[in-house]
């Protein structure tokens, strides 16, 4: 061995120096002390969100605490009944703390009418909690809820008058007791919330009667005269297009009657419809023709003046037969039912027009289960139901 290595290892080993236990202990429990720190707050942060959500929820469901001041005129008995309104608000979430009822000739009703920008009464005035209670058909207004627009009739404080009270008239034809009666479509305007505020019928050929025929070039009768105020009303105002016109002085006439109507023009009855069922009474299993005429005058309305059965073998049949050029038994034939606008299109699919307006039923294959003659052929054709046999 020599002598350096003797010296090696005759002298002590030095070992690496390492981290001291206790150090790595504190520096621990120090980090461990922050953590813990760190979520107390975040604990305690959270629990106060939390109470605060629940107090807010709290009192979000209270009941608001409102007042209500409803402002009527007792000269107006018609108006929009307000108090079926104020008793949509009390029926939601709200504690009416205090209601009171003004009319609109006080000095009050006029203090909270200036206060509040009131337009159109009958209203109500909603204050309190109102942050805590939105209320459909409500605006802000200085701090308060108020009622607006009512339905008409009210009372626009702008032109200080009634609008929506309506006058209807309707002009009925002297020479037909057969025409229509439009009395239940007056009815239908008044049951869809229209005040009818005065309603009368005149004759055409009395002397209002015959002014109003030539002051709004009224080509039908009878014909239905609503006044101005009609405009007010959502029902009038979306649907009138369709039944009539808006006169320049904002009258309303209904000008789609339905037939029976007077013709100004020709001074003639339009629609009161003669019905012939053409039938051959040696054809025993043909199908039984007057199923036509509930159809024709329940279906479509169509109104008789005259409804016959003619038999074909008869001379008023052979005529008719020839007259129109029948080629199939039993069959309908009528005639005056132009005015009729619902059964011109579907009869494309079952019969012809004649160049005299008559209708004449044709086509069987578009009626399917009713047999009939062919005059042609003198067979009975079955005329079966889809993926029915052939007999």
């Amino acid at each position: 061995m020599t002598a350096e290595e003797i010296i090696r290892h005759a002298l002590p080993v030095r070992k690496k120096k390492s981290i001291n236990a206790e150090a790595i202990t504190a520096i621990l429990l120090f980090l461990f002390l922050i953590t813990a720190l760190f979520n107390q707050v975040q604990i305690y942060s959270l629990s106060k969100a939390v109470s605060q959500k629940i107090t807010e929820a709290e009192e979000s469901s209270k009941p608001a605490a409102i007042q209500l001041a409803i402002i009527t005129d007792k000269n107006c008995p018609d108006c929009f009944p307000i108090h079926a309104a104020a008793a949509a608000v009390k029926a939601t979430n709200v504690n009416v703390t205090e209601e009171k009822e003004v009319d609109y000739s006080t000095a009050e009703a006029k203090e909270l009418i200036k206060k509040y920008g009131i337009e159109t009464i009958p209203t109500i005035i909603i204050t309190g909690e109102t942050n805590k209670t939105p209320q459909s058909g409500f605006v802000e207004q200085n701090n308060a809820l108020v009622f607006q627009k009512p339905e008409p009739p009210f009372i626009d404080l702008h032109q200080n008058m009634v609008v929506g009270r309506v006058r209807l008239t309707i002009i009925n034809a002297t020479s037909c007791a057969k025409c229509t009666d439009i009395g239940p479509t007056a009815a239908q305007i008044k049951a869809a919330g229209v005040s009818i505020y005065q309603q009368s019928v005149v004759d055409s050929d009395s002397t209002e009667g015959k002014a109003l025929i030539e002051k709004y070039n009224i080509t039908k009768l009878p014909a239905m005269l609503l006044s101005a105020d009609a405009a007010h009303y959502t029902v009038i105002a979306s649907a009138w297009a369709t039944v009539g016109t808006v006169e320049s002085d904002s009258t309303h006439i209904m000008r789609q009657t339905s037939p029976p109507f007077y013709d100004v023009a020709s001074k003639k009855v339009k629609g009161l419809a003669t019905i012939i069922l053409l039938n051959d009474s040696s054809c025993t299993s043909c199908y039984d023709v007057t199923q036509h005429t509930p159809i024709l005058k329940r279906g479509f309305g169509i109104v008789t003046e005259t409804e016959k059965t003619v038999d074909l073998a008869s001379s008023e049949g052979k005529a008719l037969a020839e007259k129109y050029r029948i080629t199939a038994v039993p069959t309908v034939i009528m005639t005056d039912v132009d005015a009729y606008e619902s059964l011109k299109q579907p009869w494309q699919l079952v019969g012809t027009v004649e160049s005299d307006g008559a209708y004449v039923f044709r086509k069987f294959e578009n009626w399917p289960g009713n047999a009939y003659k062919d005059l042609a052929t003198g067979k009975v054709v079955a005329n079966p139901l889809p993926n029915q046999p052939q007999q």
